[in-house]
């Protein structure tokens, strides 16, 4: 199967991970955990928290910016990585495990690569949501000192769905931060084994008496 490009390819790459055999495949644990469990915690935040606050609006506009931009400067370093590998290089029969190891580490990079992208485009979509916020409120009001938006008639019912979406956007970016961790983890893991097969490639072997000597 041909990758999808565009927003497609990225939600494709980010659900499809490399297998084993060097394919990519939609798992149902990925779906589980990076798609439905997200939704079904912002129902419940939904339900427990409402609306969001005034006073709160600030901070994670801040919070979302800091993430996204910390997430932006991970994508140079993963092509700088991915860069330093020699698709020239030949490897003999010997070498074949080496060689395997460098496509592994390179398809963990590309999974890595799809989930930080991914990541980004929801906070701007969560940075976007912020913004729309305000222009829905037809007015805020005071409790106990905190400010609370106020949506009359049909405005109310766009502001739970964004919320929703907002709630959801953070469920999956702190889940995806797992995966990020899992995937750094395993390309660390990939290059230590194919740095320490190339170093035991180089040792020599233990020399053999001259029968001259003896």
């Amino acid at each position: 199967m041909k990758r999808p490009t565009g927003i497609h390819g990225l939600v494709y790459c980010y659900f499809a991970h490399h297998q084993a055999d060097g394919t990519r495949r939609v798992t149902a644990n990925r779906v589980m955990f990076l798609g439905i469990l997200p939704l079904l915690v912002s129902v419940a935040l939904l339900v427990r928290l409402g609306l969001p606050r005034i006073d709160d609006l600030p901070l994670f506009t801040t919070v979302t910016a800091i993430i996204t931009a910390v997430l932006i400067g991970l994508l140079p370093l993963m092509h700088s990585v991915i860069g330093q590998t020699d698709p020239d290089k030949k490897y003999t029969s010997g070498e074949r495990p080496i060689a395997q190891q460098e496509i592994h580490r390179i398809e963990t990079l590309q999974d890595l690569h799809a989930t930080v992208s991914l990541a980004i485009a929801l906070l701007v979509v969560a940075l976007a949501i912020f913004v729309a916020f305000p222009f829905l409120a037809t007015k805020s009001v005071s409790t106990n000192g905190v400010n609370v938006w106020t949506y009359d008639g049909f405005w109310y019912y766009p502001a739970m769905i964004l919320t929703f979406g907002l709630y959801a956007i953070a469920v999956s970016t702190a889940l995806t931060f797992f995966d990020i961790a899992s995937g750094i983890f395993e390309a660390v893991e990939n290059h230590a084994e194919l740095l320490k097969e190339r170093v035991n490639k180089n040792v020599a072997p233990p020399s053999t008496p001259d029968v001259t000597d003896l």
